[in-house]
């Protein structure tokens, strides 16, 4: 099974201003460039399936994707808000499976027992577990991974010419916030 993103987020979780207002540069807009290539660092750093997190910060879609059916779909990041099932049928043509044929229940879809799973053609995603992730708004993203986003960029601007002799110290508090919502692995 692959796992890929359909819809990338269109919001941050953390605005440039408020980065500025962390750095204490919001009188000047000089360093607003980097400032906010420090920040998309942060963010993609914690966001989607290859960030830490595995959590979408933002309003995204990520698919499940095989090429045959199977019991069930699990996404492996949070929160998840929705899921449409998606197969491309013997024709090659992209179909939607009624929402009565399966159930959400956590981060998993489930097919119903006496759901017909029609033939797919034959094709990497053929099937497609379509879940909607992430919040609408940057105000409902937990305060603590705000935090750490501000922190890191905030880090990356203050270090950011370091040379080879200089040893960059973390912010402690960085760990701290975002262990209550680090990855988990089974």
């Amino acid at each position: 099974m692959d796992i890929v993103l359909v819809t990338a987020p269109t919001e941050k979780p953390v605005s440039l201003e408020e980065l500025k207002k962390h750095v204490i540069a919001d009188d000047f807009t000089d360093d607003d460039e980097i400032l906010q290539i420090y920040l998309d660092a942060a963010i993609n750093h914690m966001d989607g399936y290859s960030g830490m997190l595995a959590r979408a910060l933002m309003s995204q879609e990520w698919a499940v994707q095989a090429c045959e059916w199977r019991g069930c779909f699990t996404m492996p990041m949070k929160p998840v808000k929705g899921v449409v099932l998606k197969y491309f049928d013997e024709a090659n043509v992209e179909q939607t499976v009624p929402e009565t044929a399966y159930r959400l229940s956590g981060e998993t879809l489930w097919l119903d027992s006496s759901f017909t799973r029609p033939k797919v053609y034959e094709r990497g995603d053929a099937v497609s577990a379509v879940f909607t992730l992430g919040e609408e708004d940057p105000a409902d993203v937990p305060a603590a991974i705000k935090a750490a986003i501000l922190l890191m960029a905030a880090g990356l601007y203050a270090n950011r010419e370091q040379t080879g002799g200089a040893e960059f110290h973390q912010n402690p508090a960085f760990d701290l916030l975002i262990s209550p919502y680090r990855r988990m692995h089974p």
